[in-house]
């Protein structure tokens, strides 16, 4: 009889094992597959991407090419826009171009540009503004006294006038007196330079190069020079009192008269003709003479004189040979000094210029011209282009003159 059979111990065990591996295989076929659908996928995802590389430009190309678009915009732009116009300068308080301005008794009225310049009328006095632009002003001084201040800049165009003289400024200071009535005018330039001109045919225009003083009246030009902290002209084209006395009759017979020098009748001739501004016809008249023969007989203020003479009729070297020989004839007087000083102005800026400036400084440290002269020395140093030294200039000057008239010329030394 046969009777059921019983497996044998273990033999389900490993029944269950093929089970659970037939069914891992399954799972990990199906993964096989997943797998297998991503990677092809991937591979077609990659084949479009560098399809659409190919075709795409480099990116510097198309950087390049939206930078040239975006020059082409900016070049049209431009070129459709219109010109702007220069602004003009403000002034405050503000005053329309053609209006008279009085200042009150008692009271001094302050004209601010924008460009920092500065003109004060003073009590009484009328002006009028006559035209603004963005380089300068050009102003009317009708009576009365301002104190004018222009900012120096390259393109500096400013000019007032007074009468029918003409003031020409690119950048300077000085005080203005004009009275019709007396038709007088007073100009002192305390810094920088201007050109004086007028509209009338009886006289050449006159360049002043501070510290100048120039009055011009009834009896002509006069030109002289302001010393510095001191009120005292230093000596030049006004001569000395003694200068002007009446030349003695040659008949006559004294003793004082028989010792003066053959020259003064001639001398007093060229004085007089530079007294009045005439310094073409001064010049002439002392050339006649012998302007060596001045130089070795004259007194210092005689020389002065000659030597401003000799400049202002465009004759600078003759200037400077008188100067020297004054010196060589005054050696280590405040004369000679004052040369030096004069000898710095006459010599073209420069090198040369500075070493007549500290020669000044060196004979007359606390000299009347002490100030200036510092000033005229960082000028001609910095257009000689010695920068080691123009910094040691700005530095002493700063020192010694805080608020002097060279100070913020010295600071922007300092500065670049």
């Amino acid at each position: 009889m046969v009777g059921h059979v019983r497996p044998r111990r273990g033999e389900s065990t490993v029944s269950s094992l093929h089970d659970l591996g037939r069914q891992v295989a399954a799972l990990q076929d199906a993964d096989r597959e997943a797998l297998g659908a991503a990677d092809i996928a991937g591979e077609r995802f990659i084949r479009t991407v560098r399809q659409r590389s190919r075709r795409a430009p480099p990116r510097h190309l198309l950087l390049a090419a939206i930078a040239g678009f975006a020059a082409v915009a900016l070049f049209v732009w431009f070129g459709t826009r219109q010109p702007t116009s220069p602004v003009p300068l403000a002034v405050t308080p503000a005053v329309d171009v053609g209006d008279a301005i009085r200042a009150p008794a008692d009271e001094t009225i302050p004209l601010r540009f924008s460009d920092g310049s500065e003109v004060i009328l003073e009590s009484g006095t009328e002006a009028v503004v006559r035209a603004l632009t963005a380089d300068g002003a050009r102003l009317d001084l009708a009576r009365g006294k301002a104190q004018v201040s222009v900012q120096h800049r390259a393109q500096a165009r400013w000019s007032l006038r007074a009468g029918p003289y003409s003031i020409e400024v690119t950048g300077t200071r000085f005080d203005l007196a004009w009275s019709p009535d007396s038709q007088r005018l007073a100009l002192d330039l305390e810094e920088g330079a201007v050109r004086v001109s007028t509209e009338r045919s009886d006289h050449a225009a006159v360049k002043m190069v501070a510290p100048e003083r120039l009055v011009i009246d009834e009896h002509g030009w006069h030109l002289s020079h302001s010393g510095g902290d001191s009120d005292s002209p230093i000596p030049s084209a006004a001569p000395a009192p003694a200068a002007s006395a009446p030349v003695p009759s040659p008949a006559a017979n004294s003793p004082a008269r028989s010792t003066a020098a053959p020259a003064e009748t001639p001398a007093a001739d060229w004085q007089t003709l530079s007294r009045r501004g005439e310094y073409r016809d001064a010049y002439d008249a002392a050339r006649a003479q012998g302007i060596a023969t001045i130089a070795q007989s004259g007194s210092s203020s005689q020389l002065f004189a000659l030597a401003e003479t000799c400049r202002l009729s465009g004759h600078g070297r003759e200037a400077v040979a008188v100067l020297s020989r004054l010196r060589a004839r005054f050696a280590n007087s405040e004369e000679a000094a004052v040369a030096a000083f004069q000898l710095g102005r006459v010599t073209g800026g420069g090198a040369a210029s500075a070493q007549w400036f500290r020669t000044y400084l060196s004979e007359r440290p606390g000299g009347k011209l002490a100030r200036e002269a510092s000033g005229r020395l960082l000028e001609a140093l910095h257009r000689s282009g010695n920068s080691s030294e123009t910094r040691a200039a700005a530095k002493r000057y700063l020192e010694r003159y805080p608020s002097g008239p060279h100070a913020d010329f010295a600071r922007r030394i300092l500065d670049e």
